[in-house]
């Protein structure tokens, strides 16, 4: 199996996406404008991928990697 798509790592990666939406969800009741989302947002992302060890481009394959989680993570690719 490949390495990327292990059972081990996908499921880190589900765990990183359900945090990183509860950490988004937070954030925006937090903020106010929209600029400032962005930035606080990449700030979680960028401690959550070095808590989880995770490449963001091995977390972006696996979100893109099929529809159901194309639409699941749709708000959070563009952060990848």
């Amino acid at each position: 199996m490949d390495p990327l798509h292990s059972n081990s790592t996908l499921l880190q990666v589900q765990e990183l996406l359900k945090e990183l939406l509860q950490e988004l969800y937070i954030i925006l009741l937090d903020i106010e404008l929209l600029e400032e989302v962005s930035d606080e947002l990449n700030i979680v992302l960028d401690n959550l991928l070095l808590e989880y060890d995770l490449d963001p481009k091995n977390v972006l394959e696996i979100m893109t990697s099929n529809s159901q989680n194309n639409f699941c993570y749709s708000s959070l690719i563009r952060f990848f």
